[in-house]
């Protein structure tokens, strides 16, 4: 699964604000799978923010078991801190 973001969105705001420092400057986007059901984190790891990211059927079959339904969900990242809102989308394995 190929996952790309666009980092100049207005939303990714990082935490806390640093002045001269806009959020599209962020230096690494988290990506999460959770489990739709509790929303519980089943597996995570941090892409620099060039290009995009490709999640192997290995790994969210490792993550999830036979689930069918997951969550993506990114941060920003600037040095090691998140930004205040993520981005995340439902998906459903077909």
């Amino acid at each position: 699964m190929v996952v790309d973001w666009d980092m100049a969105s207005p939303l990714r705001n990082l935490h806390p604000v640093e002045e001269d420092c806009p959020s599209h400057f962020a230096d690494a986007t988290k990506l999460q799978i959770l489990d739709v059901a509790t929303e519980t984190m089943q597996w995570e790891a941090v892409f620099p923010t060039t290009g995009n990211a490709t999640i192997s059927n290995a790994t969210i079959l490792a993550a999830l078991g036979s689930e069918t339904d997951f969550i993506i969900r990114a941060w920003n990242q600037r040095a090691g801190l998140n930004s205040i809102n993520h981005t995340q989308i439902k998906v459903t394995k077909v």
